[in-house]
């Protein structure tokens, strides 16, 4: 089994938060470690989940930062200045897209619905909530079979089959110019299937097949919901996206301080309606980064073979989405199931190891002139991590920002790392994190 891009490795950071003038010291935890990965592999993960809460101490000696930031020492520091308290990482609800496009997809369906049971049926650190969808959705009104047009009503024509091809390779048409030297187009002997029985509403893909529920709750419901499902004939991703997106969205105002995640399930970027093409589909993720509240994309995309739209434009919508890089498999992997598996342990790593909560009421951290942010290893001195206003300013560097941003009118309840931050935490074999607010003012 190979899994491209995203072989795992395991992980070794550590999140030290010190805050000035606090009378209490949380015990600090340490998160998991082991060994690295190489730069074309930005993955994350302990099966387990991580280490949800984070803490410890560090050096406070001066930095020179990579990418053209510095630090100058923290000597001078009153005794006491600096305490350290733990952060947890960040809850997180998660919309699960599932494509159910080609008939091809019968046995990606089945393997994928049964490694998200399995996900979602083990004991976990972190505080997340599950929900499925899946596209297409079958358009209202449209029945499953037909014989004539007139039987489909709004998912008319009804499907026909050119008279040249044979039972054994079928070759189905909607017109005669489908069919060259094979027609003509004829009805098809026996139940056919309308054309246009998926729905490409928004309003459709912007609800649950089955709800958002904590884990490990939700894995029976998975399990019914999957066993109930059959390969779709269209791949109407972007309505699905946008409708999707506009739920989580929807899901994180109605839950403070939980973030929104989407999770698409796919074997091509590319659509059956409007937004069809794969810019324009991840766009869509773009918007949904950006705008308040940030609804993250993740992509775990199942390569198939002589398909146009594949790997490049799963990570472009990945990168949109904020998440960095899909994880792509093989349609020839000798063992999807455990791909599946692998994929779904990195994400949620990565939510684990890139997101923690702010103390409540959080006054210390709010102010990022006084909140310094750097990445350790080892002896080398920190670098320091600079701040931006939001997820849409990380463009390809290193980063944090708060969430919501604190532009919105809302007060923030995270730290969020940027992409390539967290990416190039998880691959770093030693790497830890450590926050500071109030020590010499320093600024990012």
């Amino acid at each position: 089994m190979r899994l491209a891009h995203f072989t795992p490795y395991a992980v070794a950071s550590a999140l030290a938060v010190i805050a000035c003038g606090r009378a209490e010291r949380a015990r600090p935890g340490e998160a998991a470690g082991g060994a690295g990965g190489d730069d074309d592999a930005p993955v994350a993960g302990s099966p387990s989940g991580g280490a949800p809460t984070t803490g410890g101490g560090g050096s406070d000696g001066g930095s020179t930062g990579r990418d053209g930031d510095s630090t100058s020492g923290t000597g001078g520091e009153p005794p006491g200045a600096c305490e350290p308290v733990a952060l947890e990482s960040q809850p997180a609800d998660v919309y699960v897209l599932l494509g159910r496009v080609h008939a091809a997809t019968a046995p990606i369906l089945q393997l994928f619905g049964d490694s998200l049971a399995r996900f979602a049926s083990e004991p976990t650190n972190l505080d997340l909530r599950l929900g499925l969808q899946y596209y297409p959705v079958r358009r209202a009104g449209v029945p499953t079979e037909c014989r004539t047009d007139e039987d489909c009503g709004p998912g008319a024509p009804c499907v026909k089959v050119c008279s040249g091809s044979t039972p054994e390779s079928p070759v189905y048409c909607i017109v005669n110019d489908d069919c060259g030297l094979r027609g003509p187009c004829e009805p098809i002997n026996g139940p056919s299937s309308c054309y246009l029985d998926f729905s490409c509403e928004i309003a459709d893909y912007a609800r649950l097949d089955v709800e958002m529920t904590p884990l490990p709750e939700v894995a029976p419901a998975i399990e019914r919901s999957i066993a109930a499902q059959v390969p779709g004939t269209a791949s109407p991703i972007g309505p699905a996206l946008e409708g999707a997106i506009q739920f989580a969205r929807e899901n994180a105002e109605q839950s403070p301080g939980r973030r929104a995640i989407v999770l698409v399930v796919t074997e091509e970027v590319w659509g059956s309606c409007s937004p069809s093409q794969p810019e324009a589909i991840a766009a869509l993720a773009t918007e949904g980064r950006t705008g308040t509240p940030p609804v993250t994309t993740f992509v775990v995309g199942v390569e198939l073979r002589n398909h146009v739209y594949g790997r490049q434009a799963m990570h472009a919508l990945a990168e949109a989405g904020g998440s960095d890089r899909a994880f792509v498999l093989e349609e020839s992997t000798s063992d999807l199931g455990a791909g599946f598996s692998d994929a779904l342990e990195q994400m949620r790593a990565r939510l684990t190891t890139c997101a923690f909560q702010l103390p409540q009421p959080s006054s210390d951290f709010l102010d990022p002139a006084l909140l310094r942010v750097e990445l350790a290893e080892g002896d080398d001195p920190p670098d320091l991590v600079r701040a931006v206003g939001s997820d849409s300013e990380c463009g390809n560097g290193r980063g944090w920002h708060y969430d919501p941003a604190p532009e919105s009118g809302e007060t923030p309840s995270a730290l969020v790392l940027c992409p390539l931050t967290c990416s190039e935490l998880q691959r770093r074999p030693a790497a830890r994190m450590r926050v500071r607010t109030g020590c010499s003012g320093q600024t990012p």
